[in-house]
């Protein structure tokens, strides 16, 4: 009999547990007005639901609009590279998203390291981005540094009597490097590391929206990231249609 009742005061112990439990979650999502939770963490005869703003929603879908713009960029330079970036983006996402996923869900809190999770791949999403910009950079600034073999921009003036060899177009012939130069490979890893992140990133950020939002406006909120999605990609689209040749190392020949 006493053990009966030890059970029976335990199973109730937990009950509490659950129900505190529940009713932390949804007064920390803002799902429900705090005021209107039962005493089960239920909605009770005041229940009211706390709809979500467009603008939360969009704020909540915000990360999913660099991430998307950013990795385009990927597909759209003409990289010699390319097969290399995704040889070692592909499995290197494939191993991290799980073993990140394993770590948020450890713990007493997995909301908080669901937040960790966002925030470290939103930084190797910004790594990677200044990887490519350095690279960029560098292939500007050897650029301004050649010297030109004819300074004045003219064409030679010739006569009958003048003595010539063939003019050829400016070349770089104070370049020392072979194979690959170093700005190409830090602009390599910086794809390697956009990639990477938007692979880890898509999930984590979702799985932190759906966190954030009171679970009626899920499928709303996952809509809503979806299409913020396909206006990034088709924004970066729209600007790589503009001539960048001269501007990008990979695209240019004399680098």
């Amino acid at each position: 009999m006493e053990l009966l009742e030890e059970g029976s005061a335990m199973d109730a112990s937990e009950v509490d547990r659950a129900q505190s439990d529940r009713r932390e979650e949804l007064e920390g999502t803002g799902a429900v007005d705090a005021n209107s939770l039962d005493d089960s963490g239920e909605g009770g005869p005041g229940y009211r639901e706390v709809r979500m703003s467009l603008l939360k929603k969009l704020f909540l879908n915000a990360q999913l609009t660099g991430n998307e713009a950013n990795t385009n960029f990927v597909q759209l330079y003409n990289v010699p590279l390319v097969s290399l970036t995704a040889v070692v983006a592909g499995p290197a996402g494939t191993l991290l998203t799980p073993l990140l996923g394993w770590v948020s869900d450890r713990g007493s809190n997995p909301n908080r390291r669901k937040m960790l999770n966002v925030m470290f791949c939103s930084a190797l999403l910004v790594s990677g981005v200044f990887c490519v910009v350095l690279a960029n950079v560098l292939h500007l600034r050897s650029a301004s540094e050649r010297t030109p073999k004819n300074a004045t921009g003219e064409p030679p003036t010739l006569s009958d009597n003048d003595s010539f060899t063939t003019w050829f177009p400016l070349t770089d012939q104070n370049v020392n490097e072979t194979g690959t130069p170093l700005k190409a490979w830090i602009g390599l890893l910086g794809y390697i590391v956009i990639d990477v992140a938007f692979q880890v990133n898509s999930a984590f950020v979702k799985s932190w929206v759906l966190t954030c939002s009171p679970r009626p406006a899920h499928t709303s909120v996952l809509e809503l990231g979806t299409i913020v999605s396909s206006a990034s990609g088709l924004l970066t689209s729209g600007i790589a249609s503009i001539d960048l040749d001269h501007t990008c190392f990979w695209c240019s020949t004399e680098g």
